[in-house]
């Protein structure tokens, strides 16, 4: 079962945050983002197991793990079994870029 919220948007953009999207993703599809995505993702692996790749490098989702990206970043994911499980986020604003760099969020970041 996928559950997805995209919101409207309309004078959202001129909010310092606002969000673009939020779902659950069951089971999870293969994802090919050559220029990657215009807003930040936040994605959670809540069962079954996936891969990602940014640049040459390969990440195993497992249950528990999560990765973050930042606009602009090429990437590519997919499952591994028809069980993956995703839980995430996508986001945008004019201060959603700093206030994540505060946070030590500034480039790609994954969490096994």
């Amino acid at each position: 079962m996928t559950n997805v919220i995209y919101p409207v948007i309309g004078r959202q953009t001129s909010l310092p945050f606002y969000l673009t999207g939020i779902g659950i993703s069951d089971p999870e599809y293969h994802v090919t983002r050559d220029k990657g995505l215009v807003s930040h993702q936040l994605l959670f692996t809540s069962g079954g197991e996936g891969r990602l790749i940014v640049g040459k490098e390969e990440f195993v989702q497992t249950k528990g793990s999560a990765f973050y990206l930042p606009p602009s970043v090429p990437h590519e994911y997919y499952p591994a079994n028809e069980n993956w499980i995703t839980n995430w986020i996508v986001f945008r604003g004019e201060f959603a870029g700093q206030m994540l760099a505060n946070l030590g969020f500034d480039s790609f970041r994954f969490s096994p």
